[in-house]
C-alpha cells in the first residue's frame, strides 16, 4: 500500500505540473506609467481585448473558372494597415483600436479620455493569406498581426498616427477561418514577439508573455460587408461571380467588432511527466490484480 500511495503521489505531481502548463489565461498590462493616479502602473486582471476595425480582402480567381469557388486565394489587410480601396473603410486610430479590456475596471485610465494623459492599444496586418474552402468561407494559413501601444498627453484620437505607436506583441497566424463570409471567424497562432519590459503583457503569476509556448485566438463578426463596393449581407455563395474588376480579382471589405484572448500551452517536458505518472499508476494497478 505504501508503494501504491507513493506512485499516486507521482501522478499528483504530473497533474500539478500539467495544470501549471495549462495556467489560467488571465493577464495584466504594465504600462510603466501610473496614468490613473492610484500608485500603480498595472491594470487589473483581464481575459481578453475588445476590438473594432476595418479590413480589406482581395480574392484572386486562382482556378480560372470565373466564379467564387474552392481553391481561390485571398490576401487581407486590416486595422492600422487596412487598404481602404475604393474609398471604403479606414486605417485611422479612431476606427481601428482595442476599444476595451475585459473584465472592466482597474484599467490604469486606458483610453478614458485622450485629452488627458492616457494610453491606447491598436493593431494592424497586411498579409493575412487564405484559401476559399468547400463551404464558401476562407481557411487562413498565414499572416502577422502587430499589436501596438501609444501614449497620449494632450492629444486626441485624431492626433495619433501610426508613427506614434510601438510594437508590444506580434501574433503569427497559423490557422483559422470560417465556413461562410459574414459569420464569426476564429484565428489561431503563436506569439513570436513580446515586449519584455513595460509596456508589456504579463500573466497572472507575474511572468512576462513568452515568445514561445503561447497561442492566441480571435473572434469577430464580419457583417455587413461590402463586395466590390456594394453593401451586402449573408454569406457569399459558391459559384457567385465576384471577379468583376477586370483583372480576375474581387474585393471584400468590412467593419468588425470582436475580441482577442491569449492562452498558455503545455510544454513537452510537462506532458511527458504527466504521462510517466499515469504509466506508473497503470503498473501498480496491474500488480494489485496479479
Amino acid at each position: 500500500m505504501k508503494h501504491f500511495n507513493k506512485l499516486i503521489g507521482c501522478v499528483a505531481v504530473g497533474l500539478v505540473s500539467s495544470a501549471g502548463a495549462f495556467a489560467d489565461d488571465a493577464f495584466y498590462i504594465d504600462t510603466g506609467t501610473d496614468f490613473s493616479g492610484d500608485g500603480s502602473s498595472q491594470t487589473g486582471l483581464k481575459t481578453s481585448l475588445l476590438d473594432h476595425y476595418w479590413s480589406t480582402t482581395v480574392f484572386t480567381d486562382a482556378n480560372g473558372d470565373g466564379v467564387y469557388s474552392p481553391g481561390d486565394t485571398s490576401v487581407g489587410s486590416g486595422g492600422l494597415f487596412n487598404l481602404a480601396l475604393g474609398g471604403i473603410g479606414f486605417s485611422t486610430v479612431k476606427e481601428n483600436q482595442i476599444t476595451g479590456l475585459t473584465p472592466g475596471g482597474d484599467n490604469n485610465a486606458y483610453n478614458v479620455d485622450l485629452a488627458v494623459p492616457s494610453w491606447i492599444l491598436s493593431f494592424g496586418w497586411n498579409d493575412l493569406v487564405g484559401t476559399v474552402n468547400a463551404f464558401g468561407g476562407i481557411s487562413y494559413t498565414s499572416g502577422t498581426i502587430y499589436i501596438k501601444y501609444a501614449e497620449a498627453t494632450g492629444n486626441t484620437l485624431n492626433d495619433l498616427v501610426l508613427a506614434d505607436f510601438s510594437d508590444i506583441l506580434t501574433l503569427e497566424v497559423t490557422s483559422g477561418g470560417g465556413n461562410a463570409i459574414g459569420q464569426s471567424l476564429n484565428l489561431f497562432g503563436d506569439i513570436t514577439y513580446a515586449s519584455a519590459t513595460p509596456p508589456a503583457f504579463y500573466w497572472e503569476d507575474g511572468s512576462v508573455f513568452e515568445a514561445l509556448g503561447v497561442s492566441f485566438s480571435s473572434n469577430q463578426n464580419t457583417e455587413p460587408y461590402f463586395l466590390n463596393g456594394v453593401e451586402s449581407t449573408g454569406p457569399i455563395v459558391i459559384g457567385t461571380n465576384i471577379y468583376t474588376q477586370g483583372d480576375g480579382t474581387g474585393r471584400l471589405q468590412g467593419e468588425h467588432d470582436g475580441s482577442i484572448s491569449f492562452h498558455r500551452v503545455p510544454v513537452p517536458g510537462t506532458l511527458a511527466l504527466f504521462g510517466l505518472g499515469l504509466l506508473g499508476l497503470a503498473r501498480v494497478q496491474r500488480r494489485r490484480k496479479n
